[in-house]
């Protein structure tokens, strides 16, 4: 039984949250109250008690403590694993948010980019229509109507 009551301290410490932490502390002084009920019973049956039913009690309380322990040693694992989890995803939950902020900044300059493009574009555009104006070239007009396909298509795409 003092093993379940190491157990259940172990337990305790690792516990974050306060609601199941007090949980835990009740159940610590009710491990802790049935440690001491056991070394009672042991006095009394040192001083004289040597019946079939003192015998049939302790093993009653035998088994009971055996219990005790396989419940607290499941349950240390079990918050054991949930903690060590808990922590690789707040990890991984850093390095997501981390990657989504490099995506966001990326996003940012592709925006800039885009604009420069498109301004530099409209300008390429409007140099060559005035130079259609003025030389009216028949190459120089089919180039102007393939790029002005291609920015309204840019356009659309936006």
């Amino acid at each position: 039984m003092t093993y379940a009551i190491f157990f259940c301290f172990k337990s305790i410490l690792i516990i974050a949250d306060k609601d199941v932490r007090a949980s835990w502390l009740i159940l610590f002084c009710l491990i802790c109250f049935f440690e001491i009920s056991y070394i009672g019973f042991l006095c009394y049956l040192v001083v004289g008690a040597d019946n079939f039913v003192n015998l049939f009690i302790s093993a009653i309380l035998c088994f009971g403590a055996l219990f005790v322990v396989l419940v607290l040693s499941v349950n240390y694992r079990v918050i054991k694993n949930l903690d060590d989890y808990a922590r690789k995803m707040k990890k991984l939950n850093e390095a997501l948010e981390n990657k989504t902020s490099g995506l966001e900044e990326s996003q940012a300059k592709l925006k800039k980019a885009k604009v420069a493009l498109e301004s530099s574009i409209e300008d390429f555009y409007t140099f060559r229509l005035a130079m259609e104006k003025k030389g009216k070239f028949e190459k120089i007009q089919r180039e102007n109507q393939d790029i002005k396909k291609k920015l309204k298509k840019l356009k659309k795409e936006i």
